[in-house]
């Protein structure tokens, strides 16, 4: 079967993108229809109009299945891609769509109209789409009743591991980065930067308590604000554990996790998106052989309470105390759960369940 994977993502950046493309793989021959084609239109007037430029999208798309088709699935990677690929498929029926549905966004939790329209796009699509991906049991629940959707979702858990690529730890020795971290600590590492709707401003009022013996590193991209607040938060409370450290690219990652001890997993609840969060960061702490300190969205909870993983705890004073008096416990319990958990099998057990679905269709 040919699998065309239409995505406005970047590839390179995007960890559960690159899984599906795998699992794809799995079903036959894939073609992946880019950002850097959907999006390039010649009018240069029209390139500063982003509606003008997604309506080109799906004109282009549309374009491309004439040129390269037909196929025999088009997997819609995220709801950007929902339109193109709809659209696609109105023009050939028999292709099987698959749309992974990434976000879960209802109306009234966003503001701007372009995330309103997304909303709406959802609302019409997965429900005319052939099958619907969810990256947890709680998302794919809500979504069947709310999509009034007429198959179960398919449930495909954001697995991944960090990989070093064409570097090795030999690469980061004797470099400033390998010179932060403090042997005699324990080190805490959050990649959700400075953000403040993480709870992130909290998380590092909470190392006052810690300072002898652990120490922070909040790792990414943040608004500018966000970062002036938490500097401030350091410089006002004397707080001389935490280092901000910019994005870094995923071998950086994969080093930084190699010198730390305790990852930490933090959404607020005030949507159903972060509510129902399907983090992929947890199993790149995991596979690292880190415990993790969540916040107790239920998703998170159930993974961690359920397999010993660490601690989910609002409050991350207490949860952090637990996690280090008991730190040696919750290593070996992370080590036991990853020898069970397999990405392989993740993709695999996908990939199956597509072809089920096809099957059931042509019946």
């Amino acid at each position: 079967m040919k699998v065309l994977v239409v995505t406005f993502s970047d590839v390179a950046f995007d960890g559960r993108l690159r899984e599906l493309i795998r699992v794809c793989r799995m079903l036959g021959p894939v073609t992946v229809l880019e950002r850097k084609v959907l999006m390039v239109i010649e009018d240069s007037q029209s390139q500063r109009q982003l509606p003008l430029k997604y309506y080109c999208s799906i004109h282009k798309a549309k374009q491309f299945y004439r040129e390269k088709g037909p196929f025999d699935i088009i997997l819609a990677d995220n709801r950007l891609a929902l339109l193109p690929s709809y659209f696609i498929k109105r023009m050939d029926p028999n292709v099987f769509l698959v749309s992974d549905a990434r976000e879960l966004y209802l109306m009234h939790d966003v503001k701007g109209l372009s995330s309103k329209i997304g909303c709406i796009v959802e609302r019409f699509v997965l429900p005319r789409s052939n099958a619907v991906i969810a990256a947890n049991i709680f998302r794919a629940q809500f979504m069947e009743n709310f999509y009034k959707l007429k198959s179960p979702v398919l449930i495909y858990e954001n697995l991944r591991k960090l990989s070093f690529g064409n570097k090795t730890p030999k690469d980061f020795e004797n470099t400033k980065l390998a010179k932060i971290f403090d042997t005699e600590k324990i080190n805490v590492i959050s990649t959700s930067g400075c953000l403040i709707t993480r709870g992130n401003d909290q998380l590092v009022y909470a190392m006052k308590d810690f300072q002898s013996e652990a120490h922070l590193f909040l790792i990414g991209r943040s608004p500018d604000q966000d970062v002036t607040r938490i500097r401030r938060i350091i410089q006002e409370n004397n707080i001389g554990n935490v280092t901000i450290i910019d994005q870094v690219d995923e071998a950086t990652l994969k080093y930084i996790l190699s010198r730390s001890h305790i990852g930490v997993v933090n959404y607020h609840q005030n949507d159903l998106n972060n509510q129902f969060c399907a983090s992929g960061k947890i199993y790149e702490y995991l596979f690292e052989g880190l415990p993790v300190l969540t916040t107790r969205n239920p998703p998170l909870r159930e993974l961690v309470e359920l397999n010993a993983l660490g601690v989910a705890d609002d409050h991350y004073t207490q949860g952090l105390r637990c996690l280090i008096d008991h730190f040696s416990e919750f290593k070996k319990s992370v080590i036991a759960y990853t020898e069970c958990v397999s990405i392989d099998n993740n993709n695999l057990k996908l990939a199956e369940s597509i072809r089920e679905r096809i099957g059931v269709r042509k019946k």
